[in-house]
């Protein structure tokens, strides 16, 4: 059952507009975005889930939250496709680490995590320079990278919490 929420009518208006739009796209358009970034059906199953049971109840409709922050979380990986890929392959190399006979167990975690963060900091680099926004060699450049980068995550966030607490600020 959706939780019931009240919201002042600029917040229901944004919402509404959002929720048009996540409306627009159908659950397989979703499972089709997400099967072609090349998730697993166990991951989509998942996700797809979470997104049906954060639903809200507002004025007698239910709003998917958790689709609109899907919709956010995939624009963002459109938008940053460098980033997206570049941590995912980071990530999976990582995990290779937990096959490492004993001790696997204690240096995947960090393996993993380690993989992620280079991964995206390599693919956010090489999407910079494609995109000709090239950034000062050295250890500046890779401190610009590393800033790009939490600006872009952070500004990701700060779409999804204001999508959930004060969406009329997204119009």
């Amino acid at each position: 059952m959706a939780e019931a929420i009240t919201l002042t009518m600029d917040q229901e208006m944004a919402l509404m507009s959002m929720e048009s739009k996540a409306k627009q796209i159908t659950a397989l358009d979703i499972f089709n975005e997400l099967t072609s970034k090349g998730l697993s059906n166990e991951v989509i199953t998942a996700l797809k889930e979470i997104s049906l049971k954060t639903a809200k109840d507002i004025m007698g409709r239910t709003i998917e939250i958790g689709k609109i922050i899907l919709i956010k979380i995939l624009d963002f990986i459109k938008a940053n496709p460098g980033l997206a890929i570049g941590a995912a392959i980071g990530a999976a190399i990582g995990a290779l680490s937990f096959f490492i006979p004993f001790i696997g167990a204690f240096i995947g975690p960090l393996g993993t995590a380690l993989g992620a963060t280079i991964g995206g900091a390599m693919g956010n680099k090489i999407q910079n320079t494609q995109a000709g926004k090239l950034n000062s060699g050295g250890l500046t450049g890779e401190i610009e990278n590393a800033m790009d980068i939490a600006k872009k995550f952070f500004n990701l966030l700060k779409e999804i919490f204001l999508a959930i607490f004060k969406p009329e600020a997204l119009q």
